[in-house]
């Protein structure tokens, strides 16, 4: 008899899945080893910077995920495209992680790839 595993990728499908339905099932399952994966890097993030207040740790955890499941799919299509891989979606968790070890230098790292290619990306100060 097989018997069902609950790691925590498992636990979290399975919970979303009760909240949302099975229609999603596909999509909530690598998503939720991308804020997972996100999660432990944004810890590793959050251990490296100056002390912050629960809150304020809090909040870069919130912002981390979200950037996370946001360039999820881009930066693991270009990198499949990049190295011709089958399956895209292995780089999901890869990407998640490196998003959140990245942390607050993520903005500062698209530049120097953007710079690296011969893209511009302007400044927060700069306008049109």
């Amino acid at each position: 008899m097989n018997t069902p595993s609950m790691d925590p990728v498992s636990a979290l499908v399975m919970l979303a899945v009760m909240l949302m339905g099975p229609q999603l099932a596909p999509f909530i399952g690598i998503y939720a080893v991308v804020v997972l994966s996100s999660g432990v890097g944004a810890v590793w993030a959050l251990s490296r910077s100056p002390k912050k207040t629960k809150t304020k740790a809090a909040l870069f955890m919130l912002r981390i995920n979200l950037t996370a499941v946001f360039l999820a799919w881009p930066l693991a299509n270009f990198a499949q495209a990049q190295l011709a891989l089958p399956d895209f979606q292995w780089w999901f968790p890869a990407v998640g992680l490196l998003v959140g070890v990245v942390g607050d230098d993520l903005v500062p790292l698209f530049r120097a790839v953007g710079a690296k290619f011969g893209i511009v990306l302007p400044s927060s100060g700069e306008t049109k």
